[in-house]
């Protein structure tokens, strides 16, 4: 959300446990070093390769032989250089004196050109050291035209808008905190961050110290969870450029606490900022406590891979999450003893999430393509809508605007995003869609403060932005819903910041991907 990132962020960032685990490393390096040093000679001979009557008094006198011999053999190159060099003089001594006897000179003429040719040479050895030091100048002149340019480049300023996208190729997996500048149309990445393995979700963190505590040794509050194929949930900070570890690993594998499998989707919880919520493929849903890092809650309402998880915007301790079974569920956290009222759809579940202006419903898409709402308050009567948004493909994933009522984005590894209007007369109906130009799609996200652009991306390893108020047709449709909001943002108080819906665009694969490991995601 904007405002979120530090104006300068730092380089690097070391907690006091890093430090002490350095410091020793180092200690313990320096102590091997010196034992090493202690079992060899002066010539660095291990002591254990000598023969026995091999010793530093034979090692000695050895070297000095070994001088003596060379001392002699250069004395005598010397002798006979200097003796060359007098034959060379006295020939080029006899050759002047012919010279002389031939020619008559004036003896001013030749102090004048000998004074000429020192001038000349004066001058030239000016011009080359002005020469030399107008390239330093002009040396040092670019560096610090470039440090300018990259200081100005690493600055985040309130209007920047920062897209986390997790990225993977064959060599590696990484997150790329890519920087989009809406003003000038300019996206590039900010830095990134090495993953230990593939990442498959991502959510971003608004806490900070109060939550984090010892761990951190800065203000930060703009962090970012991953989880990937194995069963550990990272937490790092996205205000450190070169981040040397993740501030906080949850579920470390083998421990009590941890998924058995991989973890396919997270969700912080802005109401409670120490709560973050998993889905894994090993068929449960988990509740964590980021202050101590353990694990507080596990829920198995599910009989298949748990593929989405989200927490309620209002009612903030009730979770939605979706499975392979072909079910979604909604439930408790604060009644973990209640079952959770689970809701059937026509096939195994890309994405779920609820609807940030009608609470109350849920919204899921599914590997045939349809997305289906639901009202929780009254699920007997059956789901409010149901529609293909992707014939023949799976709709991987569905997004509503915080900002603008009723505006939803859906993609698909049919290459296209969708746009659909909630509230048209007789159902949901699409009023716009684009090829993206980035391959199979995997995820779409609308911004949280900026009513018309969302970000997408897919197995091509292209991030995508589209700025809806481009198209005339959607602008048409959603334009006095936007204005009302804005109308609406001019007289109301400011919103605290746990108040806000905060989630950073990234993506995660559709289950088709998350399969198979073998499978690569490409930028999502």
């Amino acid at each position: 959300p904007r405002g979120a990132a530090a104006e300068r962020p730092s380089r690097f960032e070391m907690t006091p446990a890093a430090r002490t685990a350095l410091e020793k490393a180092m200690a313990g390096a320096e102590r091997s070093d010196q034992a090493a040093a202690a079992k060899v000679d002066r010539h660095g001979l291990p002591a254990e390769l000598r023969m026995d009557d091999y010793g530093e008094d034979h090692d000695d006198a050895l070297w000095e032989s070994e001088l003596n011999e060379e001392d002699a053999a250069a004395a005598a190159s010397r002798m006979e250089e200097a003796i060359g060099e007098m034959s060379d003089s006295d020939n080029e001594d006899a050759a002047g004196a012919a010279s002389g006897k031939n020619a008559e000179e004036d003896p001013e003429d030749d102090d004048d050109d000998e004074d000429d040719e020192n001038g000349n040479d004066e001058d030239d050895d000016d011009k080359a050291m002005q020469e030399q030091l107008d390239n330093i100048l002009n040396e040092d002149e670019e560096d610090e035209d470039d440090l300018g340019s990259d200081e100005e480049d690493l600055e985040v300023r309130e209007t920047d808008r920062l897209i986390v996208v997790a990225h993977t190729d064959e060599e590696c997996s990484n997150l790329e905190v890519y920087l989009y500048d809406s003003e000038e149309g300019n996206m590039y990445v900010h830095h990134d961050i090495a993953l230990p393995a593939f990442p498959l979700s991502t959510a971003w963190i608004g806490a900070g110290p109060e939550v984090f505590g010892d761990r951190v040794t800065t203000q930060s509050r703009n962090y970012v969870g991953v989880g990937t194929f194995k069963p550990e949930i990272e937490i790092w900070n996205l205000d450190i450029l070169d981040a040397f570890e993740p501030t906080l690993v949850l579920g470390e594998e083998g421990s009590a606490d941890a998924h058995t499998d991989a973890v396919l989707s997270i969700a912080w919880n802005p109401h409670h900022p120490s709560l973050l919520a998993s889905a894994s493929a090993d068929k449960t849903v988990k509740v964590w406590d980021l202050s101590t890092g353990k694990c507080a809650l596990t829920f198995t309402h599910h009989t298949d891979k748990v593929q989405a998880v989200q927490w309620n915007p209002v009612e903030t301790s009730v979770l939605l999450s979706g499975s392979f079974d072909k079910s979604i569920a909604v439930f408790d956290a604060n009644a973990p003893g209640t079952a959770a009222v689970k809701l059937s759809l026509p096939a195994d579940v890309e994405s779920c999430i609820w609807n940030p202006h009608a609470p109350q419903q849920v919204l899921a898409s599914t590997e045939d393509g349809t997305v289906t709402c639901y009202d929780v308050r009254n699920v007997s009567a059956g789901p409010l809508f149901s529609f293909a948004a992707h014939p023949r493909k799976p709709c991987s994933s569905i997004s509503i605007s915080p900002v603008v009522r009723g505006l939803m984005a859906t993609c698909s590894p049919d290459k296209t995003v969708k746009i659909w209007d909630l509230e048209a007369e007789g159902g949901p109906a699409c009023v716009g869609e684009r090829q993206m130009q980035a391959g199979s799609l995997f995820d779409v996200k609308f911004d949280v403060n900026e009513p018309f652009m969302l970000a997408t991306g897919g197995d091509q390893g292209e991030l995508a932005v589209w700025d809806l108020s481009s198209e005339a047709n959607i602008a048409k449709v959603f334009k006095a819903r936007a204005e009302g909001v804005a109308e609406a943002e001019a007289v109301a108080p400011p919103a605290a910041p746990v108040e806000v819906e905060a989630e950073t665009a990234a993506a995660s694969a559709p289950k088709s991907a998350k399969k198979s490991k073998s499978k690569k995601a490409g930028k999502n």
